[in-house]
């Protein structure tokens, strides 16, 4: 019986003397990353009022992507008539939004109609729209499809901390002493 009492009082002793050094849950700290996402795409534009016949689209953009899911960069493309053979717009422009859907505005030149350009769309993934205004008073309202599909996020720099005296050890801070 004295040793049943003595190993109580013992495995008592001994779990106050440790209960201030528990495991505990590491810190989590996330730093943002961003990449270059440079694509070149094809794709088919339909200019509304027009022929039902498009034109042929293509371009290069030049994207950076965050890890938040936060896009921007710059774009150029070139078009082509298919229904008159010959050289459409060529569009220079700058995008923001997520890696779902960007804004876009930029400038450019109309060969078919020899004017210069100002447009804005919006762009998803494989699908574009806008309006063009040429110079001289013409708007031209256009849909698309085309390459660019949902831009990749990037991971962010995930690292896990312990307290001063803890080591992390499988997901969790265990006391180490010095």
């Amino acid at each position: 019986m004295k040793k049943i009492i003595a190993a109580i009082a013992l495995s008592a002793l001994a779990s106050t003397s440790f209960a201030g050094f528990a495991p505990v849950s590491p810190t989590i700290t996330s730093t943002p990353t961003k990449k270059t996402d440079n694509k070149f795409y094809a794709g088919l534009n339909w200019t509304l009022g027009e022929s039902a016949i498009p034109q042929f689209v293509l371009g290069f953009r030049n994207a950076k992507v965050t890890s938040g899911g936060d896009v921007y960069g710059s774009s150029v493309s070139m078009s082509f008539h298919l229904a008159k053979p010959g050289p459409g717009k060529l569009k220079l422009g700058y995008f923001e939004g997520k890696d779902d859907l960007q804004g876009e505005a930029g400038l450019g030149y109309d060969f078919a109609s020899n004017k210069f350009l100002g447009g804005i769309g919006v762009q998803g993934p494989y699908l574009t729209g806008g309006l063009d205004y040429l110079l001289g008073g013409t708007f031209e309202p256009y849909l698309g499809v085309n390459s660019i599909g949902k831009y990749k996020k990037p991971a962010a720099n995930t690292v896990a901390s312990c307290p001063v005296n803890y080591t992390l050890s499988g997901g969790t801070c265990v006391f180490n002493p010095v």
